[in-house]
């Protein structure tokens, strides 16, 4: 026991050292918060969404990224959350984005923004309405964190950019290029944050439905205890970081369900293993050099061959020589992932949170069922290389 107690103590204090504050690095204080439609259901039946069972797939509004910002004030932004109902998602979004950025310019900077599901494309609306104001805060100001952006998912899957989707009224946005470090955080499977690129794949898309209750509203992240395989760091031309966190399933969510209602793990772990190759044959970052099977890319219908032609094509002579050029890895700028340099400071790792890189004490925290699973036996159950994660999913500044 006293070599388990000191092996526990010896992790805490090497976690204090790496992620210690530097001297004068900025702490955000306040953590401005959007969330995602379901969650006006959650606030408007607090008890249900208390419940254990609930709460183990919900993250609850105060909640969000708090893995990433230990001990920071949770501010919630109101903004009617709904892509469907009264009004239109763009009137929504507009009004979530001034609401946002009144939050900014009326507190204390430095701030973190988090955004989950809907909060997302409120939070990408106003970091492009930043880029165009020249009284916006500086750089090192501002951090954006992105759990589970239907528009790096399903959106960017079915439709081209400027896109109108009239049944919602939403227009599909442009990316923007931030000053800004932001983080996106994806959850495998989740049908709006990871939606399949082969949808007519129909138990790729079963799983994914499933998905949305079982996976879309976790927002548990802790960045220090994901597998460093499924994190991709680049630097932008505006020299911010555009961090991609990829958060591999343990189980499947179309038979999560059968876990819920007490079936034994061995038997549903016999049937993931089964149909999960089925599942993984809908995305196409699953697929073997040269697979000649179509997939959907901003509405259109590819190939692995059509993309890199077009890829090809738009090389020119100066791409060609900074290819020539030796690299230590598959991306053209990585940062080191436990030195990451985020202009707020790593600072904000541990500033008074307890335990591996500041996780909010009490067990408030807890990283999601799937993520237990990873940390438990130390490796993640289905990595996703780097090069994947650049295609499909790499953060749209």
């Amino acid at each position: 026991m006293q070599s388990v107690l000191g092996g526990i103590c010896a992790i805490g204090l090497v976690a204090a050292v790496v992620f210690s504050p530097a001297a004068g690095a900025a702490v955000p204080e306040d953590r401005l918060i959007l969330g995602g439609s379901e969650y006006q259901l959650a606030e408007m039946f607090p008890a249900i969404a208390a419940l254990p069972l609930v709460a183990r797939y919900v993250t609850p509004n105060r909640q969000i990224g708090a893995g990433f910002f230990p001990d920071t004030n949770p501010v919630l932004i109101d903004y009617p959350a709904s892509l469907f109902g009264k009004g239109s998602a763009n009137e929504h979004i507009s009004i979530g984005a001034d609401a946002l950025d009144a939050a900014i310019r009326e507190r204390q900077q430095p701030l973190a923004v988090v955004g989950q599901s809907e909060g997302t494309i409120v939070l990408d609306t106003e970091r492009a309405r930043l880029e165009n104001d020249p009284d916006a805060p500086a750089p090192d100001q501002l951090e954006f964190v992105l759990f589970n952006s239907p528009t790096r998912g399903l959106v960017t899957t079915l439709f081209r950019e400027g896109t109108h989707i009239p049944f919602v009224d939403l227009t599909v946005a442009p990316p923007v290029e931030s000053r800004y470090d932001t983080s996106l955080i994806i959850h495998e499977y989740d049908i709006w944050g990871d939606f399949p690129d082969r949808p007519w794949n129909l138990l790729t898309l079963v799983n994914a439905v499933a998905a949305m209750v079982f996976a879309h509203q976790l927002a548990y992240e802790v960045p220090s205890q994901l597998a460093p395989e499924n994190v991709t760091t680049v630097v932008n031309s505006k020299g911010a970081t555009d961090t991609t966190y990829f958060v591999p399933a343990a189980t499947l969510p179309l038979t999560e369900i059968l876990r819920v209602v007490g079936m034994p793990d061995r038997a549903v772990d016999a049937l993931d293993n089964a149909i999960r190759p089925l599942i993984d044959a809908g995305y196409s970052r699953n697929d073997k050099p040269g697979d000649p099977r179509p997939y959907l890319d901003h509405g259109v219908v590819t190939t692995h061959q059509k993309s890199d032609r077009t890829a090809d094509a738009a090389i020119s002579p100066s791409t060609v020589q900074a290819a020539a050029t030796p690299e230590p890895s598959e991306m053209t700028e990585v940062v080191p992932r436990q030195v990451r340099t985020s202009r707020i400071g790593n600072a904000r790792r541990q500033t008074g949170g307890t335990g591996i890189a500041g996780a909010p004490s009490g067990g408030q925290n807890l990283p999601s069922p799937s993520i237990r699973r990873v940390i438990g036996d130390g490796t993640a159950t289905h990595p996703v290389g780097a090069a994947a994660l650049r295609r499909h999913h790499a953060v749209r500044s």
